[in-house]
């Protein structure tokens, strides 16, 4: 569903441009001098009527304001055949906002019957929208190496490596937004488990979520930038596909940077 919101958000953004083109369009246009520019070998003429009268009159060389005029009449003229366009493009951007609905199989299923709740929605989502309840139903290959080390327990149960994953998982869960921890995942012909594959629960879409706790550490930093910049190198960019938390021992993750970030990211 990310196409079609940024869709409909460039639709609002580009009707608003057009109106401010617009209005400055029109009072400039009223600052103008009437008439229109003809060009006869080196000689330019300003055409206007009076009445039904048809004026044809030179712009002569020693007029002091020659090319301003000049300029004046070939502004109007151009704004004159851009108006018509622009005004068209902004009525059908108009009727775009007004009439376009964004399709959301989640949303017919629920104004349907019961009987359909159970109906599998993944052969009539869009392609690259998912469907939240069959992949929060689904089974994953999860990073299996050191279990022993998964001491921390999330507030739904679930266990992680450590205290900062076992909040963020907590704060996924209170906030109903389904997610993979520590999913196996192949990028660029190289395996990684980032540490979340979290479902955008209205654009319908995978982010992942890459919790770095031992900043001040510089080799593990080193690390943690080679990863950032993998992902980035993969079409992966931080504060889009991406989300980035971290710490180091003098500056922890506190419960309001999860929030922000859910916030932020995952409304």
């Amino acid at each position: 569903m990310k196409n079609q919101m940024q869709f409909t958000d460039m639709a609002r953004r580009e009707s608003a441009r057009i109106e401010k083109l617009l209005t400055r369009m029109e009072a400039r246009y009223s600052e103008l001098p009437t008439g229109s520019l003809n060009k006869k070998g080196e000689y330019y003429y300003r055409v206007y009527y009076e009445g039904k009268q048809k004026r044809d009159i030179i712009i002569p060389d020693w007029y002091d304001g020659r090319q301003e005029l000049i300029d004046e009449l070939c502004e109007r003229r151009y704004i004159s055949a851009a108006m018509p366009v622009l005004k068209k493009n902004l009525q059908c951007l108009k009727r775009l906002q007004r009439d376009f609905r964004i399709y959301d199989p989640q949303e017919i299923r629920a104004r349907l019957p019961r009987a359909y709740n159970e109906y599998d929605l993944g052969g009539v989502c869009l392609q690259g929208d998912i469907d939240p309840q069959r992949w929060a139903s689904e089974n994953y290959e999860c990073n299996e190496a050191y279990p022993e080390r998964k001491i921390y327990k999330s507030e739904g149960g679930l266990r992680t490596r450590s205290k900062s994953e076992a909040v963020i998982a907590t704060k996924l869960e209170q906030n109903g937004i389904a997610f993979r921890y520590e999913e196996v995942i192949y990028i660029g012909g190289r395996r990684l488990c980032p540490d979340f594959s979290v479902l955008h629960p209205r654009q319908r879409r995978v982010m992942y979520w890459e919790h770095f706790g031992m900043m001040d550490d510089p080799e593990y930093a080193a690390a943690a930038m080679n990863k950032i910049c993998y992902y980035a190198d993969n079409g992966i960019r931080a504060g889009d596909e991406l989300i980035i938390t971290w710490e180091t021992r003098s500056r922890p993750l506190w419960f309001e940077n999860i929030s922000d970030c859910i916030d932020m990211y995952l409304r």
